[in-house]
């Protein structure tokens, strides 16, 4: 029931945040479309490792993989932007009510992934691991794509000279460096050793 009604959330939390996308465009007078940003550097690894997976029982242990860091990482990245006074304030107060929601699918989205852990062989679990630091290092990693998109579009001078210099400035590659809830799934599975997701630095000793 509760997996279910999680699934029912995440159409909710689409819907707002392309509710909020819509009034803000509306309000500045944009005629920009969604189809006009390319996809999230998520969406695009996960899709990458969906076609490089050998056979369905593959195919379903990568599902779960970006699934599960999706859901007990996310707000991490909700509340980066929840917090960020210089985000408009309906995208802010969308974030917030987002957060809220993902703070319990967490905690189901890390029971499920525990329950079909105990259920692998060893090769499937590595499998699953590696699924996890992929996914990990896609949902942290900072993507410039939907940034250069805008800027192109809205014809802003040197604004691709402006993205070259902070993407080459950058001293940490990753946009999220929160991974306590990864880590404490990783805990639960003892396999903590065994997993470096943007560094061993940022696993718990």
């Amino acid at each position: 029931v509760a997996v279910n009604q999680a699934m029912v959330d995440e159409q909710y939390h689409t819907l707002m945040h392309f509710n909020a996308s819509s009034a803000t465009r509306r309000g500045r007078g944009w005629a920009l479309p969604s189809k006009a940003l390319p996809d999230v550097l998520t969406v695009r690894t996960r899709a990458q490792a969906l076609d490089a997976a050998e056979g369905p029982r593959k195919i379903a242990l990568t599902q779960l993989a970006f699934m599960t860091v999706a859901e007990v990482s996310i707000t991490a990245y909700l509340d980066l932007i929840s917090d960020d006074p210089g985000v408009q304030s309906i995208n802010r107060a969308t974030i917030r009510l987002h957060a809220r929601d993902e703070y319990c699918h967490a905690s189901i989205a890390g029971e499920l992934a525990v329950s079909v852990w105990d259920s692998l062989d060893r090769g499937d679990r590595s499998y699953l691991l590696e699924g996890f630091e992929g996914a990990m290092r896609a949902f942290s990693g900072t993507d410039f794509g939907a940034w250069r998109a805008i800027m192109e579009i809205e014809a802003i001078p040197r604004g691709q000279k402006m993205l070259d210099d902070v993407e080459s400035g950058r001293r940490n590659e990753q946009f999220v460096q929160d991974y306590s809830g990864i880590s404490s799934l990783l805990h639960k599975l003892q396999v903590t050793s065994e997993v470096s997701i943007a560094g061993e630095k940022y696993l718990p000793s």
